[in-house]
């Protein structure tokens, strides 16, 4: 059967769509108003292309899978502030927004005795089902919240799709062709962007992140469907859509608000137009400047934007002024992390008191797009993020230059596309006109990130709106440009799309890889001791591997991706090369540990409590005193807190599910080196803090004498030795 694009073929008779400048209804004579109703299209086409937009998502499916449950499949994976949106959903079960400060750390928000977190309360809402049954979940579920957006995105995204295939081609048909570069960008899309990459952390920021773009995607889905049939419910639909965004991230939510701020302007200009009478220069001023098609203008529509545009703002503003008591900033000089760090009050200082300012623009703006910024490497991954500092124009002050990957290299399918769509969207007099309300409404919604002193390659999130709507109508241009040319010139236009896709998922599936086992905060021993064995792996047939020192004294910072082996194998060291602060005190990451050097390992059993009480678990020399470990334990309560006292103070960690009368893997870093103590119970990080000391515990023993402890440790402990195998393959390999 010959491939239906091998000529361009007519549209059947009847169904094309009528001129975007033509005689309106009820209109003066001489009156020219744009006028667009298009086509469904033909009922096959449509299946042939949301066909192949299926067949995408079902093959980037097994790339995001692997890539949200880190390699292990499990779809109720524990991930480190993980819980910060089961922690709200508790709180919002008591009518509350207050949460537990303990869950929230650095990330809290101080006022009047209370905690707040600064992030949206929908993904929360999502959960209430569930925490209402049980807390076996808790800190466990984003991974299932992560599957849910990404389906609600493949379905948003490919609506905008078809819609915008036929607003550019007609009903033109779909060929073979046209479904392999539609799949191909729906895999680009999903397993080939940012996307991607939110999936390597499972954790509230990038959970954030991609509901946010979702409901903002799915705003511009129901707009556009208002667009395209003038029914009022596609309207409401918007305004819920870009509540849900607002509520959930603010900043990316500006595209959807943006977006219907400016159909409400379409629609009063072309009302006020239609005033006019058949005056020729008014005619000619709406033939440029009304978008909105005549079929969607009514006063009903503009009372429906007008109201869902004011009710997500008003929402917003709510849910702000009972955490803050503000409108719509938000106090960064009341959170923790502001109040732990010297340095970030000065930077907060000199900026005036908010992250948020103008001065970043220009940075920011050449940071995301410069097209040079990646790294590539002799070692596996062998794509990396880059490591040249950053052009600052202006000198403003930062909070944070994180290892940011440019946007175009980054991303290269969606921008090319996105940037044929870009030029098709502005042609003058071109049918797809009011597609530009959707390219302005995606520039919007990058401003948040554009003007805040803070460089992150998640922050990439907020411009996938705009490039994925900038990229569909690419997508339909090159498809319809393509369907008169010869086959060759189709295979060359199929076969370049195909390698630009394969581009954009390797970067992301590097970078993302990377940041999960490696670089991201809060990746275990494991993960990076997995991560530099791969690399050894790698390496004994492909290529170099990572860089290795050895040294009897851990040297004060290393390079990003430095290997360091402490004497004969007494512990191992990973560098991310990060900036130190009053958090983070060295870029050295403990991979493992000789038992009694850097940390040690047990297995413990946790008897049920009969009664509220606090029990010593384990006591360290520190060297400027005594420090002990303590549990917190509840009546019936299937949950525990690990606490820490000594010479400086103490922390209470985050409250973790436990099952008590069953073993459990205690693993603790205690690394005088690089200052830190860390506990993990089954897995689960329930401590984080500071230590400089000896790493032998007592077990079972407050050294301190604390007067809130009030009961002996009703268990058992087994103590283990630590394994090193990856120490000794490096030994081997010297």
């Amino acid at each position: 059967m010959p491939d239906p694009l091998d000529a361009a073929a007519p549209a059947p008779t009847g169904t094309e769509p009528t001129s975007d400048r033509c005689d309106a209804p009820n209109e003066p004579s001489g009156a020219r108003r744009f006028v667009f109703r298009p086509s469904p299209g033909d009922a096959a086409g449509r299946r042939r292309w949301r066909a192949a937009a299926l067949i995408g998502a079902l093959l980037a499916a097994p790339v995001q899978l692997w890539m949200l449950t880190a390699g292990t499949w499990d779809l109720t994976r524990w991930e480190r502030i993980g819980d910060f949106y089961d922690a709200q959903a508790r709180a919002l079960r008591h009518g509350a927004l207050a949460m537990d400060h303990w869950v929230l750390g650095i990330e809290a928000f101080y006022r009047d005795g209370n905690t707040y977190m600064y992030f949206g309360p929908v993904p929360a809402v999502l959960r209430l089902p569930v925490v209402a049954l049980t807390d076996r979940f808790d800190g466990r579920m984003t991974t299932i919240s992560f599957l849910a957006a990404l389906t609600v995105l493949f379905a948003v995204v490919r609506s905008i799709g078809w819609r915008v295939r036929v607003v550019v081609s007609g009903v033109r048909p779909v060929g073979r062709a046209e479904q392999v570069m539609v799949a191909a960008m729906m895999f680009g899309v999903l397993a080939g962007s940012a996307v991607l990459y939110l999936s390597s952390r499972t954790w509230v920021y990038h959970e954030a992140s991609i509901w946010g773009l979702t409901f903002t995607l799915g705003a511009f889905a129901a707009l556009l469907a208002w667009l395209d049939t003038g029914r009022l419910r596609f309207v409401v639909g918007a305004g819920a859509w870009t509540t849900l965004a607002v509520c959930t991230r603010v900043s990316v939510a500006g595209a959807a608000l943006t977006a219907q701020a400016l159909c409400l302007a379409g629609v009063l200009v072309a009302s006020a137009l239609r005033r006019t009478g058949g005056d020729r220069r008014s005619g000619r001023v709406l033939e440029r400047f009304a978008w909105v098609p005549a079929g969607a203008v009514s006063a009903g529509a503009a009372k429906l934007l007008a109201a869902l545009t004011a009710a997500p703002l008003a929402a917003y503003a709510t849910i702000n002024y009972i955490k803050f008591r503000t409108l719509f900033s938000v106090p960064f000089e009341d959170q923790a992390s502001t109040r732990l760090d010297p340095a970030r009050q000065q930077m907060l200082e000199e900026a005036g008191g908010s992250l948020f300012n103008v001065r970043y623009l220009p940075t920011n703006l050449v940071q995301y797009w410069r097209p040079d910024m990646i790294g590539v490497s002799t070692r596996w991954p062998w794509i990396t993020f880059p490591q040249r500092p950053p052009l600052i124009l202006g000198a403003p002050p930062y909070d944070l230059i994180d290892l940011t990957a440019g946007i175009p290299i980054a991303m290269p399918a969606l921008c090319a596309f996105g940037g044929v769509g870009a030029w098709r969207a502005f042609r003058r007099h071109d049918r797809p006109a009011h597609l530009r309300i959707f390219v302005l409404a995606g520039l919007a919604g990058t401003l948040s990130v554009l003007t805040i002193g803070y460089l992150a390659n998640r922050y990439h999130a907020d411009f996938v709106p705009l490039l994925v709507v900038t990229a569909l109508i690419g997508l339909a241009t090159v498809t319809g440009w393509a369907a008169q040319r010869s086959r060759r010139t189709r295979t060359l236009v199929v076969a370049a799309t195909l390698a630009l896709v394969v581009v954009s998922t390797v970067v992301n599936l590097a970078l993302g890889h990377t940041f999960q086992r490696a670089y991201g905060p809060g990746a275990s021993p494991a993960q990076l001791a997995g991560y530099i064995s791969t690399q050894m792996s790698v390496a004994d047939r492909l290529g170099d591997g990572p860089t290795v020192r050895h040294g009897d004294r851990l040297p004060p910072a290393g390079e990003f991706g430095d290997v360091f082996v402490l004497g004969d194998c007494d512990a191992v060291y990973w560098s991310d090369g990060m900036r130190t602060d009053a958090a983070k005190r060295s870029n050295w990451n403990v991979v493992e540990t000789a038992t009694g050097v850097s940390g040690f390992a047990a297995r413990i059993v946790i008897d049920p409590p009969e009664r509220g009480m606090v029990q010593p678990l384990f006591s360290l020399d520190g060297d400027a005193g005594p420090t002990t470990v303590y549990l917190v334990l509840g009546p019936g309560s299937s949950v525990v807190q690990i606490g820490y006292a000594g010479p400086d103070g103490g922390v209470l960690g985050s409250p973790i599910p436990t099952r008590f009368g069953r073993p459990l893997a205690l693993d603790v870093i205690a690394d005088h080196r690089v200052t830190m103590l860390e506990v993990r119970l089954d897995g689960r990080v329930g401590l984080t803090g500071s230590f400089a000391g000896d790493a032998e515990p007592v077990y079972g023993v407050d050294a301190i004498g604390l007067d809130f402890i009030d009961a002996p440790f009703g268990g058992t402990v087994d103590p283990a030795a630590t394994t090193m195998p990856l120490c000794d393959r490096l030994r081997r390999s010297r």
